[in-house]
């Protein structure tokens, strides 16, 4: 992993600040391993059924039935062997993480949490929601991701959006909020978007309105165990809030 020199302005910062980005600089890094881990699975998957179809080929072209019959146990080998792959596979969690639990519509946990990577998930999922698309998000205070930005992105690529916290740190959520929601120009509160500063209730509110067909993501906090207030760390897991609201929206018991 190379790490880059930060500009020398910020010298004059806390030593709070360093260690938000020591921990932005690690939650990269797995976001990285991730998808490299994912990457490569595929490439081994994608070179076991290459090296499956080479045998098939060779099998069609064998005459001698002692090597046909061997070569035909060994692709039908490696064909489970990929069913099985891809089959245990469950992706890299809160990179487009799905929950689902039998609901009519979709929902995703992401980890974007900048201006881009909003837009590139919401873009990702748009071709695959016959319905509306809905996005939960809050900017973090653990640095600068363009806060203007991530609202604009929000009223670009989703029908229908709820600005929340995503840690805060010593900052006021409701400020926050109100810097995202100035990027997203030519929307209306109520109509397009409203403000749920507390997540829990963000993702309840998210989950209660969507219909079947729509597609809910849950963006920023992805794979994150922790939410940074004020006061402190407070437990928090994406996941599990998404369930409990799905759950009670289905009137299924806990």
């Amino acid at each position: 992993m190379e790490l880059q020199l930060i500009d020398d302005k910020m010298c004059d910062v806390g030593p709070h600040i360093w260690q938000w980005k020591i921990l932005e600089i690690v939650d990269s890094e797995k976001q990285r391993l991730g998808r490299e881990l994912h990457d490569g699975l595929c490439q081994t998957l994608a070179g076991i059924a290459a090296l499956s179809s080479v045998l098939a080929r060779s099998l069609a072209a064998c005459a001698e039935p002692g090597p046909a019959a061997a070569a035909e146990e060994i692709v039908s080998l490696l064909n489970e062997a990929i069913g099985t792959g891809l089959a245990g596979f469950e992706g890299v969690r809160g990179r487009l993480e799905p929950v689902d639990l039998g609901q009519d519509f979709r929902v995703f946990i992401d980890f974007a949490h900048s201006s881009g990577s909003l837009a590139s998930a919401l873009a990702e999922l748009r071709p695959f929601t016959p319905g509306r698309l809905i996005a939960v998000f809050g900017s973090t205070a653990r640095s600068d991701h363009d806060r203007v930005g991530m609202g604009r992105a929000a009223a670009e690529f989703s029908d229908f959006f709820i600005i929340t916290t995503d840690d805060p740190l010593g900052e006021d959520p409701v400020e926050i909020a109100r810097e995202v929601q100035s990027g997203a120009e030519g929307k209306a509160p109520g109509r397009d978007y409203e403000v749920v500063i507390d997540r829990r209730a963000a993702i309840r509110r998210a989950i209660e309105i969507a219909r079947p067909g729509d597609c809910v993501l849950l963006a920023g906090k992805g794979h994150e165990r922790s939410m940074q207030m004020a006061a402190g760390s407070e437990p928090w897991d994406e996941r599990v809030e998404a369930e409990s609201a799905i759950r009670e929206k289905l009137g299924l018991s806990v």
